[in-house]
């Protein structure tokens, strides 16, 4: 049933003195209106001490949020454009053809190629250089030296290189001599044991790097026991380039 008190003036009260109903707790609020809660004494919002319900402001209607503006389209990134780089063509230069097609008419033309007028004294010039060259070459031709080997043949007769006799000693290794225009140029040496032939026993050398521009030829034992063989450069051509001696004839 309906109660004669109006329970939203009953404060401070659980029950209803008239009909027992339970009242439900008023709502605290500060004074600017704000509901308070977990029994603070002060408002969470605005920091104002709690009011009574009697005094209690109605709280400011909240003004709604403004509708968002939409987001600006995406931008597009910046690409690099290639340009390309054009080169002009090169025209190459003209030729001596080309040149020659491009004098001017109103000059005269360039003149010919002519053959020098002393043409003859330069051929006579030529001859006499060729002639004067020629000579030199003779000339260093007819000086210039020129070597041999020559050949050394010594036959002892009546003889055996085994056995040989006491008086030919020196010629088994024996050193000799080649003199050129009296002059020593070469030196050789016998061997120790000549070749047996028929009758003799023989013993042979040779002279290097003789010059063939000498006169005179000397061949001679370097004891100088046996004496000298001499031959002239025609002699010693005529032969070979070569001495063939022998003892005990």
């Amino acid at each position: 049933m309906a109660c004669s008190i109006d329970h939203s003036k009953l404060t401070g009260l659980k029950f209803c003195t008239e009909c027992g109903a339970a009242l439900e707790p008023a709502k605290r609020i500060c004074a600017q209106g704000h509901e308070l809660v977990r029994n603070n004494k002060f408002c969470e919002v605005c920091g104002s001490p709690e009011a009574s319900s009697a005094t209690a402001p109605t709280p400011p209607p909240i003004s709604p949020l403004p509708p968002s503006s939409p987001l600006p389209p995406p931008v597009t990134p910046l690409t690099a454009r290639v340009v390309p780089r054009v080169v002009p063509p090169v025209t190459p230069p003209p030729t001596f053809a080309t040149q020659a097609a491009h004098y001017d008419p109103l000059l005269p033309p360039p003149p010919a190629y002519s053959a020098p007028k002393n043409k003859n004294m330069i051929a006579i010039i030529a001859s006499a250089s060729a002639a004067l060259l020629l000579i030199v070459a003779v000339l260093v031709n007819a000086n210039k030296v020129t070597y041999t080997t020559v050949e050394v043949s010594m036959s002892i007769y009546d003889q055996n290189c085994w056995d040989l006799s006491w008086g030919y000693y020196d010629i088994p290794g024996g050193e000799v001599v080649l003199t050129v225009d009296g002059v020593d140029v070469a030196f050789a040496d016998y061997p120790s044991i000549g070749s047996d032939e028929a009758i003799a026993c023989t013993f042979e050398t040779s002279f290097y790097d003789v010059p063939m521009n000498g006169e005179i030829y000397e061949f001679s034992m370097a004891s100088g026991r046996r004496g000298s063989i001499t031959k002239t450069r025609s002699e010693l051509e005529a032969n070979g380039w070569s001495f063939e001696l022998s003892l005990g004839l």
